[in-house]
């Protein structure tokens, strides 16, 4: 539905990719492990995250997240907004508290809508 909506409003296709990242959590910041999806999610572009959990250590946690997002822009490569944009914001501190970017998992990027 959200799809045919962004269809109707721009009158072409927006591209959907899909990207897994490894995320260092700390428990003692900034609420639990959906305030911290939210948070994510509320970044531009981004539509769905997801997680598995993998490992807890010393406050920390190590998860795997999917994260779906389609750049604001065609011109915009989904490597580029990974790099450029993803992985920043999700390690601005004041934007999403508490996580930090690992690892992006290599060959895990891949498009959806095709």
């Amino acid at each position: 539905a959200i799809k045919k909506k962004l269809m109707e409003q721009t009158g072409f296709e927006t591209r959907l990719f899909q990207v897994n990242l490894r995320l260092s959590v700390d428990k003692q910041m900034g609420g639990g492990i959906e305030q911290k999806m939210n948070r994510i999610r509320a970044i531009d572009g981004v539509t769905v995250v997801g997680h598995e959990e993998t490992q807890s250590m010393a406050g920390k946690q190590t998860i795997e997240a999917k994260v779906k997002f389609h750049p604001e822009s065609d011109s915009v490569r989904p490597t580029t907004y990974v790099t450029q944009v993803l992985v920043p914001e999700i390690n601005s501190s004041k934007l999403v508290p508490g996580v930090k970017v690992i690892d992006v998992i290599k060959g895990s990027l891949k498009r959806l809508d095709k």
